[in-house]
């Protein structure tokens, strides 16, 4: 996802189902004159978040719409030229004027307005997409750690496990499958790919670990299920989520190696790669610490830091999010001039 996306998608995840609209007002005067009035009260009406939203959706009938709203807002004797583009492909939306000499604006009073719109629709389930998702989970000691921003002071795997099987709730058993891999001293896949969400959860219920951290074995184990099981009509995707470094098999630098080399295959077979960062960074006082570095480097879609375990559950709802919909938005400039004889 890119920036300017994550910041609409987080609009819209307010607003719920309301398109939102936010304009910048800019004005070149080319020669003074009372058009200006008028000129503003058009952009005050043209400031408007429905016709903005019929704009991108390509509505039919909308030039005459805007037409007809022109010749019924500007005097009879007033020329205009209004002109709609989107500021993000370059194209233009819609053009009309009804000036037949361009010349003859030089020999009048004129004024050109600019208004700069950033239109944002909600969010939409993507048409006919299938979606296989690996899961890959963190069941280290440090995980059995309790949770300090918990009453009940449950352990971050609890909070994990929660968050995951919320995940799977969100996804279309028609459509959708999900795997498990686990890792600790060594990295499983728990589940294959399949439609048995239900099965899944019970899966995730049933993870126990302990140990050390052999990430990069968890993520060759989702890459081997994704090679032999994926279905090529589908989005392909893991996410990975750790508290601590890859420290297993071997040395921590050997660890690390190793999953930054499986990270790498599932980018050549176009595996969308999420990760989370639960707890303490690298660097920070205490002995359980994450490599935060590490993680934003073999991501591919979207890296995410949660210190708490009970941030876990929004983080995972964002990342489906961004799997399963699909943001319309543009960035639309309104460029407006009226022209009156002398």
């Amino acid at each position: 996802m890119r920036v300017i996306e994550a910041m609409i998608a987080c609009t819209i995840l307010i607003a719920g189902v309301m398109a939102t609209t936010h304009f910048t007002n800019q004005i070149r005067v080319d020669e003074g004159s009372d058009l200006e009035e008028t000129g503003q009260k058009v952009m005050r009406i043209l400031n408007n978040q429905q016709l903005m939203t019929q704009i991108i959706l390509d509505e039919p009938n909308l030039g005459s719409k805007l037409r007809s709203l022109l010749e019924t807002l500007l005097l009879p004797n007033t020329l205009y030229n209004l002109t709609l583009r989107s500021e993000l492909s370059g194209n233009q939306l819609t053009q009309m004027t009804n000036i037949i000499d361009p010349s003859s604006i030089s020999k009048a009073n004129a004024i050109t307005l600019v208004n700069i719109a950033t239109v944002s629709l909600p969010l939409t389930k993507a048409v006919n997409s299938q979606l296989d998702v690996i899961l890959i989970i963190d069941i280290s000691g440090t995980m059995y750690e309790p949770e300090l921003q918990d009453p009940q002071q449950r352990s971050k795997l609890y909070f994990a496990k929660e968050a995951a099987k919320a995940f799977i709730d969100q996804l279309n058993m028609t459509s959708d499958r999900v795997g498990i891999t686990s890792f600790s001293d060594n990295g499983t896949l728990n589940s294959p790919l399949t439609n048995d969400f239900a099965g899944a959860k019970l899966v995730i219920d049933g993870l126990q670990g302990h140990g050390l951290t052999n990430m990069g074995q968890a993520i060759e184990a989702a890459n081997d299920e994704f090679a032999s099981h994926k279905r090529t009509s589908a989005t392909l995707a893991f996410i990975l989520l750790t508290d601590g470094v890859a420290n297993r098999p071997c040395s921590p630098q050997y660890a690390r190696q190793y999953a930054l080399s499986e990270s790498l295959k599932a980018k050549a077979c176009h595996v969308a790669i999420f990760t989370i960062g639960l707890g303490r960074k690298s660097g920070s006082e205490g002995t359980a610490y994450f490599d935060e570095s590490f993680l934003q480097q073999i991501q591919t879609d979207g890296y995410y830091y949660s210190p708490s375990a009970t941030q876990l559950g929004d983080i995972y709802m964002a990342i489906v999010q961004d799997l399963l919909f699909t943001i319309r938005y543009d960035i639309i400039s309104i460029r407006l001039t009226l022209v009156r004889s002398r």
